[in-house]
């Protein structure tokens, strides 16, 4: 229906009372004659009253006349009034009509608010139940993500508690490496001191020489006294034939010692990489090597037995040299005692090449032991080194989880109040909406904060296993330093029995039947030293090499466990950068956040304000309405009282006017307001659609609702 057909029904709605008083004078109305009193009707003077008559002028005379012209002046006064009256109440009428048709219109559109309101309402009541929902669930899924950080806390706790107790132990037995570095070097000086007595030891070989070629001198005045030694000469040549027997089966003996000994020692060389799986073995070829020096001792305690009775069996000799003066067989005895001379010189010339290929060897050996000892301490520190990133990779781990889970925490904390800003603005619409769409980037930002979480503890996990490969490399190392060790107690050994030789060079006898015996007892003595020092010093070539290969192989394995490390320090930083970021933009969002909650926060004031105030103004209306109607109603009533009728019909008139101005100014407001409400709210959503790149899927269904 259209405004006019509106108007047209109000205007007929509206009934105009007729007023009870009139001056009006119906011209047809015949007043009574009045009643004669007394007289006669002939008679000739007739009163006033006798002779009234509204149609009779002329019996009236003039005072009827003018009586009638006033009468006619009020007349027309009266209807002009009336119809004054009149239009003033079909003015009236219309713009009471035309106030109930806005009033209505109002109320309508009111109505179609309110539904959409109420619609928009459960709309949002549903999203706030999905969202308690989705809050139950993330809130548990905090919870259990919770009880198992602090699990994984723990864990760390007692693996960080095992590192420091590993840490101690590698500081100790480091400490007591340095001991037997320290005990190492002492050995190596006891080494070059048994060299100096093994040089003195040839000087006195030298004197010995010398003492030779006075012997030969002496031996031209004993060739008298080898004829007198016939009979005793072969007494003491049977007993030294058995001598000789004895000795070449204690050379054997000893041969089969050094050739086990050999065997023993290479076995070990083989079994050097197995050294941690063969250990009861190495520990029975260390008890057969004890074993072995054990009847070392004894065969050489035999051997200084046997050199004892010869030097007695010689002391005898010489006592009966006197007496027997043989020429013959003392010539033959001599000249078996030039050629004995002759071959214990060329041994002693062998035994002096020996001894300097020994010093040669000696030197080597040394010089691999420092090659072995500067590789030990470069390892040493190359550990140290390692370990010290280890340990910075492990504090800087250590600060990237704090700073992660103290931006969990401000996240949880995030979360929680805008849990108690959902649950105090439940019943606000807009606000909730909002809410909503912040509760989900914030979950978002849990999730990748959770995720970052998983991969910081991967690489913690990552950083574990490099721990463990580091440990496995120092007990390599830890291996090759006891292997060193048992290098360095051969090295002792092989010193020991250098000074053993120095020391039975130096006690030989002083004849020299004897001394010759006792350098044969030293030759053979030696030349088991040297097979010895020969085995040791292959033994020791063999396991440096053992020591470069595991070396190279730490080398190789410590470059991979760098570049692993390089690679983990080039993760941390990319993870301190994204945690960066995110912090950034956290602080960013949460700003924005708090800005648009203000912005909301008074939005939503002014529209409640506006509201208020349309609801307010909707009141004054319906007042004014009342007020209105009963006006009208009472100047419907009073048109009796022109004057009266008149001022309350101008009142009514300037209050309607006011009124609809009061209201044309109100619904004025009005617009501006939802225009600058729209206004603020479209650039609202272009800073979300700037900040997100996407328009929420919120606005479209409120748009489509709308």
């Amino acid at each position: 229906m259209s405004r006019e057909g509106r108007l047209q029904e109000s205007r007929a709605s509206i009934v105009i009372v007729p007023t009870t008083t009139s001056y009006e004078l119906e011209p047809c109305q015949e007043q009574r004659a009045p009643r004669k009193r007394g007289g006669k009707s002939g008679s000739g003077v007739v009163s006033q009253d006798q002779t009234y008559c509204p149609k009779n002028y002329l019996m009236s005379g003039g005072h009827r006349a003018a009586a009638k012209d006033r009468e006619d002046q009020l007349l027309q006064l009266n209807r002009a009034a009336i119809k004054d009256l009149r239009n003033a109440n079909s003015a009236l009428a219309n713009e009471l009509s035309r106030t109930r048709l806005a009033c209505q219109e109002d109320l309508d559109s009111m109505r179609q608010d309110l539904a959409t309101y109420a619609s928009d309402l459960k709309i949002e009541q549903d999203h706030a139940a999905s969202a308690r929902q989705q809050l139950a669930t993330t809130s548990a899924a905090l919870q259990h993500a919770e009880r198992h950080h602090h699990c994984r806390v723990k864990e760390l706790q007692k693996r960080l508690r095992d590192e420091h107790t590993l840490r101690s132990k590698v500081e100790s037995e480091c400490e007591s490496m340095k001991g037997q570095a320290a005990a190492y070097k002492e050995k190596l000086q006891e080494a070059t001191t048994g060299q100096a007595q093994a040089a003195r030891l040839a000087a006195d070989l030298e004197v010995e020489q010398t003492l030779h070629q006075k012997a030969k001198s002496h031996l031209a005045t004993l060739e008298s006294r080898l004829q007198k030694e016939t009979s005793t000469r072969e007494q003491l040549w049977m007993k030294s034939s058995d001598l000789d027997e004895r000795v070449k089966k204690l050379t054997e003996r000893n041969d089969r010692l050094v050739d086990d000994l050999r065997d023993s020692e290479t076995a070990a060389a083989t079994a050097n990489g197995r050294v941690a799986q063969l250990e009861p073995q190495l520990e029975r070829v260390q008890q057969r090597s004890e074993e072995l020096r054990a009847e070392l001792q004894a065969s050489k305690q035999e051997t200084s037995s046997l050199s004892q009775q010869v030097a007695e069996m010689e002391a005898a000799a010489a006592m009966h040299l006197g007496q027997q003066a043989e020429w013959e067989r003392s010539r033959k005895d001599l000249d078996k005692a030039r050629h004995d001379v002759e071959r214990l010189r060329r041994a002693l010339d062998r035994s002096d090449v020996e001894k300097r290929d020994q010093q040669h060897k000696a030197t080597a050996v040394k010089q691999a032991l420092q090659a072995a000892e500067r590789d030990l301490q470069s390892t040493q520190s190359e550990l140290a080194e390692t370990r010290q990133r280890g340990d910075s990779e492990l504090t800087r781990l250590g600060e990237e989880y704090d700073l992660t889970k103290q931006a969990f925490e401000t996240l949880q904390g995030q979360h929680q109040s805008l849990k108690e800003k959902l649950i105090r603005s439940k019943n606000d619409n807009s606000e909730l909406r909002e809410e909503v769409d912040s509760l989900s980037k914030v979950k978002d930002r849990q999730r990748t904060l959770e995720l970052q979480l998983k991969e910081a503890g991967e690489t913690r996990e990552a950083f574990a296993a490099l721990k463990a490969q580091f440990i496995s490399h120092h007990d390599m190392l830890e291996v090759k330093e006891h292997e060193l060790v048992r290098q360095d107690g051969k090295v002792q050994e092989m010193a020991e029995m250098l000074r053993g030789v120095s020391q039975r060079l130096s006690d030989g006898g002083r004849t020299w039947e004897a001394e010759k015996r006792s350098l044969e007892g030293h030759i053979n003595r030696t030349q088991h030293s040297m097979r010895e020092a020969q085995a040791t010093a292959d033994q020791l070539r063999e396991r440096v090499e053992g020591l470069e290969r595991s070396k190279a192989s730490l080398g190789s394995k410590l470059a991979v466990a760098q570049e692993e490390v390089a690679h983990l320090k080039a993760e941390l930083g990319d993870h301190s950068s994204q945690t960066a970021k995110l912090r950034a933009q956290l602080h960013s969002i949460h700003d924005a956040h708090s800005k648009e909650l203000a912005s909301k926060g008074r939005i939503v004031e002014d529209v409640v304000g506006a509201l208020r105030n349309e609801e307010a103004a909707k009141l004054v209306a319906q007042r004014d309405a009342q007020t209105a109607r009963t006006r009208m109603h009472q100047l419907e009533a009073n048109l009796s009282d022109t004057s009266g009728a008149r001022q309350l019909a101008e009142d009514a008139a300037t209050c309607t006017s006011a009124t609809l101005n009061s209201l044309k100014k109100k619904a004025h407001a009005y617009k501006k307001e939802n225009k600058t409400l729209l206004t603020n709210y479209d650039d609202w959503l272009k800073t979300l659609v700037s900040q997100r790149g996407h328009i929420p899927a919120s606005y479209d269904d409120g748009i489509s609702n709308y």
